[in-house]
């Protein structure tokens, strides 16, 4: 690949920030980048298949005029074939039923509610309640806005891609904000203006953090659009941050359901500042781990390259040899402990 493949960036989000979910002391902003949790999650694997979903749709030549039944369908049928994917690393040993090996589960209202749980697993595939407000949505659209050059497309492609599991008004405006917000920063908007559209087009609050502490407890474990989405967008769009590891660590620092904020949070950063080759490296390290979605993962990068290549893709992302030219330091040198990281 040349360019760097825009699903690293959620996945990078996603690995990092699963070390501290939900974390039950205070993280502070120096946190160590990797620990004993370090790994990705659904979050990761969903961000996969559905930029898999995507590719199949664009290659195929469906269309916002006439195809959005196909769009939907395919978005729906990756959904259950990546989850079914997963389910390969189920631990039966860990007593949580939607927890995995080497790290990472579905959120338990999405699992039980879309497959009944572990019990219920594989029963209802087909007619599956799909009204959840919580944040799966956005944690996996960030494909759509760094494939799609116009607002419209992907206002509508992001709706599209939440109805399957997320049809609710909240979990649809809450992947709405998210991808618009990432690709608004890809053209170049400044923050400030970003900010008053996001505002005035998804009404969020995004002046006072303090409003959202309540995803910070352990015991509410608030895993909602309404929650969690604005205080990435306040993060991403905050002034005083000037790079790419400041908002990873402001986000996780934050507490409450950080590998999805943290994955919904990093294609913003990445659209704004130039990311750590060190972090890009973590990220890739923690997919091979389940070769499937890596696989597909290279796969979509090979895409994304053509599309680059024949001028499809307006302000790409930048290639692999710019980001080690660049060689943007992390504060806390990653070397040693990466090297646990290939040792699951």
């Amino acid at each position: 690949m040349k360019y760097v493949n825009p699903l690293i960036f959620a996945i990078i989000g996603d690995a990092i920030g699963a070390g501290y979910e939900f974390s039950k002391t205070t993280v502070s902003l120096d946190f160590k980048m990797i620990n004993e949790k370090t790994g990705i999650t659904d979050d990761s694997s969903l961000t996969v298949v559905m930029a898999t979903a995507l590719r199949e749709c664009i290659e195929r030549k469906f269309n916002l005029k006439n195809s959005t039944i196909d769009i939907k369908k395919s978005f729906r049928r990756h959904l259950v074939r990546g989850i079914n994917i997963r389910m390969k690393y189920y631990d039966r040993n860990n007593h949580k039923a939607y927890r995995f090996k080497n790290g990472g589960f579905y959120g338990g209202r999405f699992f039980n509610k879309f497959y009944g749980g572990v019990d219920g697993y594989g029963k209802d595939m087909v007619h599956p309640q799909t009204d959840s407000f919580g944040n799966g949505g956005p944690m996996r659209v960030s494909s759509i806005p760094f494939l799609f050059n116009t607002e419209e497309e992907v206002m509508e492609y992001s709706k599209l891609s939440a109805l399957p599991s997320h049809n609710d008004e909240e979990g649809i405006k809450g992947t709405q904000a998210i991808a618009l917000c990432i690709f608004l920063a890809r053209k170049g908007v400044p923050k400030n203006k970003i900010k008053t559209q996001i505002q005035s087009k998804f009404g969020y609050d995004l002046d006072n953090i303090d409003k959202y502490k309540l995803i910070k407890t352990d015991s509410m474990q608030d895993e909602t659009c309404p929650t969690t989405v604005p205080v990435v967008l306040i993060v991403a769009l905050d002034p005083d941050i000037k790079s790419f590891e400041d908002g990873l660590r402001k986000i996780i620092s934050f507490g409450g359901d950080t590998d999805t904020t943290a994955a919904m949070l990093c294609p913003i950063l990445a659209a704004l500042y130039d990311v750590p080759q060190a972090l890009i490296e973590v990220g890739e390290i923690c997919l091979r781990l389940y070769p499937e979605y890596y696989h597909e993962y290279k796969q979509f990068g090979y895409f994304y390259d053509e599309l680059v290549e024949t001028g499809s893709i307006k302000f790409p992302t930048l290639s692999y040899s710019e980001v080690k030219k660049r060689n943007i330091k992390l504060k806390t040198p990653l070397s040693s402990s990466v090297l646990k990281l290939t040792k699951r």
